[in-house]
């Protein structure tokens, strides 16, 4: 069982404040629908595991595996955007409800492969992460893609601002748009830095998929 230390970042005038992280509580029901479907995909929940397809409502805990040359838009109840990239599983860790009191941390935890992330409309008391075995993004208003493979997780900002921290050091670098960074197991995140042209633009790739912004 996974405790994830839970971090976040308020990006104003350029300050970034990081915030010990917490677990915080699931509660199953549904939580995002299969906005988009290329090739083939495959979720996992309460109700065992079956093909996915356009419309689905997988539930707030369910877990998507995908094939090869596969993608799957997700869109949260916030209006977020999740593309998952081929030969990819997440699972999804979302707080069910809206409105006052509740507190909006989701995470989408990838277990191996490629998203992107694109924030819909954030809540003052929401924030969302997405976790790989060695690193956590936490952003409230932002685009980013994760990519995990091997012993590695290598982050790209498309746009906004995210802070990325290592689950085994607890060190964190901020991330502005065009800048990436690697953070491999046991390590530190690696100074932010311009990803060449061909890195970035096979990221980008790979979580692309019609009606994705």
């Amino acid at each position: 069982m996974w405790f994830i230390a839970r971090a976040f970042i308020v990006a104003c005038a350029g300050i970034f404040a990081l915030a010990a992280p917490q677990a915080h509580a699931q509660e199953s029901g549904p939580g995002a629908y299969v906005a988009t479907l290329v090739g083939a995909a495959t979720v996992v929940d309460a109700a065992g595991e079956r093909p996915l397809a356009v419309g689905d409502v997988v539930a707030a805990d369910g877990r998507i595996r995908t094939g090869d040359a596969a993608r799957v838009m997700l869109v949260l109840d916030d209006g977020t955007r999740v593309v998952i990239g081929p030969e990819t599983e997440i699972a999804l860790q979302l707080v069910v409800g809206s409105g006052a009191g509740v507190d909006r941390g989701d995470i989408i935890e990838l277990l191996h492969g490629i998203l992107r992330v694109r924030i819909g409309v954030p809540a003052p008391d929401s924030d969302l992460q997405t976790v790989s075995p060695t690193a956590v993004v936490a952003a409230r208003s932002t685009e980013w893609t994760m990519d995990h493979a091997g012993d590695s997780t290598a982050v790209l900002v498309l746009s906004g601002v995210v802070a990325v921290t290592s689950t085994a050091t607890g060190d964190a670098v901020a991330l502005s748009a065009g800048l990436g960074t690697d953070v491999p197991a046991g390590g530190a995140p690696s100074a932010p830095r311009e990803w060449g042209a061909a890195r970035a633009a096979d990221a980008r790739a790979r979580t692309s998929i019609a009606g994705a912004p």
